[in-house]
Formats: C-alpha cells, structure tokens, sequence
C-alpha cells in the first residue's frame, strides 16, 4: 500500500507500508519495529502477538508517549490482557490494530503533532 501525503521532513512519516516493508524517509525496514515522531527502534522483538509481554513494551513505554497503538499484523489479534494493564497503569493510552491500520492512524496522530509510538509486529 502507498500512502501519498504532504510528508513533514521533520518527523517519522511511514510512507509505504506492504509486504517489502515499512518506508520511512529513505529506509526501508521490516517489522518487528517500533516508529515514533522522532525515534526508529528496528529488531524491537522476536515475539508475536501471542506471546508478547509486558517486558516487550518496556522500550517504547520508556519513551513516554501518550499513546502507543500496536499492529498486531497481518489481522487484528490482541495481546494478553496484562500487556493492556501494564500500559494503562503508567497512563498511556493503548490501542491495538492491524498492522495496516496502525500505521494509517500513526500517520494522522503524527502530522497532529500527538505524543505517540506505533509498535508494529509481524
């Protein structure tokens, strides 16, 4: 899928998203992945929707967004509900979607000017 849009040089801007990978800028990077306005955290980790943890999140719940939505993948699964409890029992607000999704409403929060980590999974 190609995303066209008036694409600010100054923040993280996915602008194609599909089976070769996600584009930001000028790289090209499959996930597991981690995209904020200002961050890129490749190789986040090797764990699915299934068996992610709370342990998991603990990089992007230490850059202190307001939000971070999680792209489950290819279809919308949700993590273990102690992965919701412990982003929420920080104030941070979760959302869960499908890889696609997620990265169509990072693009809007993000050219908001919104406090956010997109969290993509295989």
């Amino acid at each position: 899928m190609q995303f066209h849009r008036d694409i600010s040089e100054s923040i993280n801007i996915i602008s194609a998203f599909g089976v070769a990978g996600i584009r930001v800028a000028d790289r090209v990077f499959m996930p597991p992945c981690v995209i904020t306005p200002s961050t890129l955290i490749e190789n986040w980790t090797s764990n699915g929707i299934a068996q992610l943890s709370s342990d998991d999140l603990q990089p992007v719940m230490e850059l202190q967004p307001e939000l971070i939505i999680l792209g489950s993948g290819g279809t919308l699964s949700f993590p273990s509900p102690d992965v919701t409890k412990a982003v929420n029992s920080l104030g941070i607000g979760f959302e869960v979607m499908d890889t696609a999704a997620a990265c169509r409403t990072y693009n809007v929060l993000a050219h908001e000017g919104r406090s956010l980590a997109v969290a993509l999974l295989k």
